[in-house]
């Protein structure tokens, strides 16, 4: 454990207000009269207790609850992995002993969260997951009746069960409940709030004899999307409120409950900023005057994770009061997860495989402001783009904030956050914020804008988008990597593995959601890396649905296949689960098909080596892999050439690249067992790519610039580089640390649709090339794509016109040579 004394801050001392009656009366009668003071919240460290030590395991997930007991001032925390409920002594974190386990049992995860009464009664829950049927695995809370009954070095009593198992909502489906919980009141009067991360729900649960419990569940109200409560749900002191967030959103949602009519109501929205996303485990309190919010912000790496508290009494303007980061070690936090708790005098947070972070609250008067997070820029901004700055600031509130570009004011911005859109010229240079208050003004490090120029023309234009947030299903936290277009429906598959395998269909028109498949049978298969049933999707030409899933050693990897992605339709096993590779290789990252019953093809490559497998069938059911290495080649390509960007390519070719790699086209003979490198093309190639055969392109999702896009790629001359055609961009710019996405061309439509990894899908409608054949004194225009407009002109550098009514082929028999091009 580390420790660590009370210090100054900003010369100011740290203490903890308590008044006597005299002083407190005298501080009434000067805010009446004369004027008013307010406080600022502000944290000094008490102790930590890092990942690894002290019980605390430094991977798997498994510590997710922190409860701190107002009674005893001790902090509990909850673990999974031995199920166990543990007492840290609230003055020095060290040990006080773990409770009596007994009969604890069920649920996905037997022991999630911990909380605690106002009179000192203990909670502790499971976890129920979505569309659970065994009842066995529903929703469990378990009680003690306080710390010394529960100890095994004291009264060593088991828990009573205080609800369950039983399913929150009425009916058979079952949501997910118990990734996040809070609980206020004490007695006859407790309730506890409860939520699971992706549930279009929220329950409320309340006793009439204090100790058991019954339910009442919410369903999200209009404004809010599923899975908006889903890692940190608190009530609002005693009012019939609640506050939720989720682990992909700046939004902090204010929902009103009515334990009466079982219905909720959005009261508002509070965006704690983009950088704010993945903070979890919320916990609301208010004392001095100061409303405030703590929170774990985490993250799926091994970056320092921090304990945050935001001050929301401005809740147009939250500001962050603190960020603490968590002892080191720090290890990857793949779900997302944490929780904290407000009491005693301290703030105490946990984040799984980081540590236990507690600190002591204090509030003091007219603290001059401070920069707590510093705006960043980017010197690779693309023209017409758009881009966040962002910062955070405390110190004795209200706090106003001016924006700056080149030291003059920025007219209106005055909020944390400086959203710059259809970025030109004007927009780049240097940037700071200037932020006052009653004791003082500071001015920010220079964040500065640098411009790249972009390529954005009538060859394509974006029809719809869906940015993260906007499904439960679409996050920012690389759960979705794969998509396809099924040609045969109309429709857009997406694969999201959080909360179990699942594929999405939706309208290709419109982004409107349809429907699920069928995943009866699909498992995780994935070995040592959990958490991947399926990752990436296609379609054969007939319709027919394949997906697969992800291995980082070739072992169990499997292929799924439905006949149609009609709802109800099960899958059967299309290969696997074996190791197709043969050695052991990461497989799963990219994903094609081609073609339609026995002559359909599967390609998957590997990630790191220099192998593609190639799946064939001679029933169009069951699959061989044949895998065709391309670093033995007369031209050999390198290892991870196609790690991330593979597509189809027209007859026994298929086209690859990976981040920086070239973009290469590669000819195969499985009969032969030969293989070669036809083309190795520089340019703004990119990662995950699909291809258009008809029309010689490519369609990339960019890397190195921002903000995230879509580039349409001209492949045609073997002599030239990939030549940049348009850029199309993603609705929002978070990052993509694992540089994962699909693209799909619809070529008869004119449409691709492209899913990067966290930030969302975009559908866009392209234009074809147009094919010129002069005849006498005549010139034949055709085209591929039937949905593309096609211009001409005399000059070739001229401004284009429509040819009104032209239908491919179209013959131009005015006796003049015209110049032609097809717009989207």
């Amino acid at each position: 454990m580390n420790d660590a004394s009370t210090r100054p801050v900003s010369g100011l001392r740290l203490t903890r207000l308590t008044l006597p009656a005299a002083c407190a009366a005298v501080l009434l009668f000067s805010t009446a009269v004369s004027f008013a003071q307010t406080f600022t919240l502000v944290l000094s460290n008490r102790w930590n207790v890092p990942a690894g030590t002290g019980g605390l395991s430094a991977s798997g997930d498994n510590d997710r609850g922190i409860a701190i007991n107002k009674t005893t001032s001790n902090v509990l925390w909850s673990t999974r992995s031995p199920n166990s409920v543990n007492v840290l002594n609230g003055a020095d974190g060290s040990s006080l002993g773990a409770f009596n386990m007994t009969g604890v049992t069920g649920g996905t995860i037997f022991i999630d969260q911990v909380r605690v009464a106002e009179d000192g009664v203990v909670y502790a829950f499971n976890l129920q997951a979505a569309n659970g049927s065994n009842p066995a695995n529903w929703l469990k809370v378990y009680r003690w009746d306080s710390e010394a009954a529960a100890l095994t070095t004291g009264g060593n009593l088991p828990p009573v069960v205080a609800f369950g198992p039983a399913n929150p909502g009425p009916g058979t489906v079952t949501n997910r409940y118990g990734d996040s919980v809070d609980i206020r009141g004490s007695g006859t009067n407790t309730q506890i709030a409860i939520s699971g991360s992706a549930a279009p729900t929220f329950a409320i649960l309340t006793t009439t004899d204090g100790t058991n419990f019954t339910a009442t569940q919410f369903a999200l109200p209009a404004g809010t999307s599923a899975g908006d409560l889903a890692k940190g749900i608190t009530f609002d002191g005693t009012n019939n409120v609640v506050y939720g967030k989720n682990n992909s959103s700046q939004n902090l949602r204010r929902i009103g409950f009515d334990l009466t009519t079982s219905n909720a109501t959005l009261l508002s929205t509070i965006a704690l900023g983009t950088s704010e996303n993945n903070s979890t485990g919320t916990k609301y309190a208010e004392e001095q005057g100061v409303k405030f919010i703590s929170a774990a912000l985490t993250a799926n790496a091994a970056s320092p994770q921090n304990l945050k508290v935001y001050t929301i009494n401005n809740p147009s303007t939250p500001t962050v009061s603190a960020s603490v980061p968590f002892p080191s070690p720090n290890a990857a936090n793949a779900n997302l997860i944490g929780a904290t708790d407000i009491g005693a005098g301290m703030v105490a947070g946990i984040i799984p495989n980081n540590g236990i972070q507690v600190q002591s609250i204090h509030f003091l008067s007219n603290v001059p402001p401070a920069i707590v997070t510093a705006p960043v820029g980017t010197t690779n901004l693309l023209t017409g783009g758009f881009y966040t700055l962002a910062t955070s600031a405390s110190g004795t509130a209200p706090l106003r904030l001016q924006w700056r570009l080149g030291g003059a004011n920025v007219a209106g911005a005055t909020n944390a956050t400086l959203v710059l859109t259809n970025v030109s010229a004007a927009n780049a240079g240097d940037y700071d914020v200037v932020v006052t208050n009653v004791a003082g003004a500071i001015t920010s490090a220079v964040a500065t804008i640098g411009l790249l120029p972009s390529v954005q023309t009538v060859i394509a234009g974006k029809l719809w988008q869906l940015p993260p947030g906007s499904r439960s299903y679409l996050t920012s936290d690389n759960n979705q990597r794969g998509m396809a277009f099924n040609a045969a429906s109309n429709h857009v598959l997406i694969p999201n593995r959080a909360g179990g395998a699942s594929i999405y269909v939706l309208n290709a028109d419109t982004g409107a959601n349809i429907t699920n498949l069928n995943m009866t049978g699909v498992v995780d298969q994935s070995g040592a890396l959990t958490g991947f049933p399926v990752v990436m999707a296609g379609v054969a030409e007939d319709g027919v649905v394949y997906a697969a899933n992800l291995t980082t050693s070739g072992g169990g990897y499997t292929i799924y296949r439905w006949d149609t992605d009609a709802p109800g339709v099960p899958p059967v096993i299309a290969f696997g689960p074996a190791d197709p590779t043969g050695g052991g290789q990461r497989i799963g990252d990219t994903f094609a098909v081609k073609g339609a019953g026995v002559d359909t093809r599967i390609f998957a490559s590997t990630r790191s080596g220099t192998q593609v497998v190639v799946f064939t069938t001679t029933d169009g059911t069951n699959f061989t892999a044949n895998v065709v290495d391309v670093g033995t080649a007369p031209n050999p390509a390198p290892a991870g050439f196609a790690g991330l960007g593979l597509a189809a390519g027209e007859g026994d070719t298929f086209w690859a690249t990976s981040g920086t790699f070239l973009l290469r086209k590669v000819i195969y003979d499985l009969v032969n067992g030969t293989n070669d490198v036809l083309l190795a093309l520089g340019g703004q190639t990119g990662n995950n790519i699909g291809a258009d055969s008809a029309n010689h392109m490519i369609a990339s999702i960019g890397s190195g610039d921002t903000p995230s896009n879509l580039r349409v790629l001209d492949v045609s001359d073997p002599n030239l580089n990939a030549v940049l055609l348009d850029q199309e961009f993603f609705g929002s710019d978070n990052d993509n640390i694992n540089g994962t996405g699909a693209v799909a061309f619809d070529v008869k439509g004119g449409r691709i649709f492209a899913l990067d990894s966290n930030n969302g899908l975009v559908a866009v409608k392209y234009a074809g090339r147009v094919n010129i054949q002069t005849l006498g004194a005549n010139q034949v225009v055709t085209w591929p794509v039937g949905t593309s407009v096609l211009q001409s002109n005399s000059v070739v550098t001229g401004s284009y016109s429509d040819v009104t009514g032209a239908t491919s082929p179209y013959t131009n028999s005015s006796g003049s040579q015209l110049y032609f091009r097809l717009r989207r």
